[in-house]
């Protein structure tokens, strides 16, 4: 075999590898620069006092001061609506309140933003939580002669956040069923809960996981 040849053949294998590797690399890096980022084009700000931050939501929900939920819960149908407006009379003498949205459009549509108490979500603890509502769950479906079930759950890590991510589905013997969706969320130096409820089943994670970021 000729000297030419032989050199001809580690040319090919080391264009081959040149190649090779671009490819890799290119692959890599579009693969890591490619997140889903939210379009706030077609949506408005709302403030969240006690995370002195914002979140961005579609501009037919309209945010309810505190002293309008009580009133709300009098003439709202909605059980669960009306269980989650009540359970907020907690936080009556505290310094920090939740935040709550409706949807002008869809009223049963309903975004509550609670404070919580810190808890920093290692696995373990995450899988406690994720436990812990789920027997909360199962012992008020017996109160109220529902059936629940827990068809998403996930534990999600991002920009020095972690997020636990619920997805309900409910089913009432007389009434419509519903999903809702609960994320408890903490940095290293805070936590927050906020509930979900969409008759459409829409998802704003991405709003929330902003909101997130911007807290301190």
């Amino acid at each position: 075999m000729s000297r030419s040849f032989c050199a001809y053949k580690k040319y090919l294998l080391a264009l081959c590898v040149s190649v090779t590797f671009c490819y890799v690399s290119c692959n890599e890096k579009k693969e890591s620069t490619t997140q889903k980022q939210l379009d706030t084009s077609i949506l408005k700000e709302y403030d969240v006092e006690f995370l002195n931050s914002t979140v961005w939501l579609p501009p037919n929900y309209e945010k309810l001061t505190y002293e309008a939920i009580f009133e709300l819960a009098k003439v709202s149908d909605d059980r669960f609506v009306n269980t989650l407006l009540q359970s907020s009379k907690e936080y009556r003498d505290k310094e920090e309140k939740p935040v709550f949205f409706r949807d002008e459009l869809m009223p049963s549509n309903f975004i509550a933003i609670y404070p919580r108490p810190y808890l920093a979500l290692t696995k373990e603890a995450a899988s406690y939580y994720i436990s812990d509502f789920a027997a909360t769950m199962k012992r008020e479906d017996q109160q109220y002669g529902r059936t629940s079930e827990i068809i998403e759950k996930r534990i999600k890590n991002f920009r020095g956040h972690k997020m636990v991510k619920l997805k309900v589905k409910q089913e009432f013997a007389f009434k419509n069923n519903h999903h809702f969706m609960q994320y408890f969320i903490s940095s290293d130096i805070r936590s927050f809960m906020i509930i979900h409820i969409d008759v459409l089943n829409n998802d704003y994670e991405l709003n929330f996981k902003e909101l997130s970021l911007k807290s301190n």
